[in-house]
């Protein structure tokens, strides 16, 4: 089964400003065209929070990590919110990311890998030496953290690996 092609290179921490600069701008965008709106037009403010949710998503899919996890939480607030904090609307959206994350390719961990197993070139076409028989793809299960593969030890064990994205590390 063949992965998806790799993510581009995720932002260094360095551009932790840049990517809060992103968000604000949404933010601000959608409470600019919330205050244009009639507080008592319901169907001009379903409008706006099914377009500005929609965004949400997309921003959080985008940035990632903590990003996703705010979403998540966000998300999960529907059953104690009854509508009156947060629009259904965001509450319905967000949900995706709650069970809907994207696996990365394998082969962005081999270094990480490497590193945690003490087995300086660790590949995933050459597990040998490092304890692990074969670390299988595609991932079964992804979050907004990490994702976990099916693996074999060398002494026959069935195995579940966890691995966080290396790019949280930093």
């Amino acid at each position: 089964v063949k992965e998806k092609p790799p993510p581009p290179p995720p932002q260094s921490s360095a551009d932790g400003a840049t990517r809060a600069f992103g968000a604000m701008a949404l933010f601000t965008a959608a409470k600019a065209a919330y205050d244009k709106v009639d507080p008592l037009d319901a169907a001009a403010r379903e409008a706006l929070h099914q377009k500005y949710a929609a965004k949400a998503v997309t921003l959080a899919r985008k940035q990632g990590g903590v990003y996703v996890k705010a979403a998540q939480q966000i998300a999960s607030l529907q059953g104690g919110s009854g509508g009156g904090g947060v629009p259904p609307a965001y509450t319905t959206a967000l949900a995706e990311l709650t069970d809907r994350a994207a696996p990365q390719d394998l082969r962005l961990f081999e270094a990480m890998i490497a590193e945690e197993l003490c087995v300086p070139g660790w590949t995933v076409d050459a597990p040998s030496g490092s304890g692990l028989a074969a670390v299988r793809c595609p991932a079964i299960a992804a979050a907004s953290l990490s994702q976990v593969h099916r693996a074999s030890a060398e002494d026959g064990r069935e195995l579940a690996l966890k691995l966080q994205f290396p790019w949280l590390a930093e």
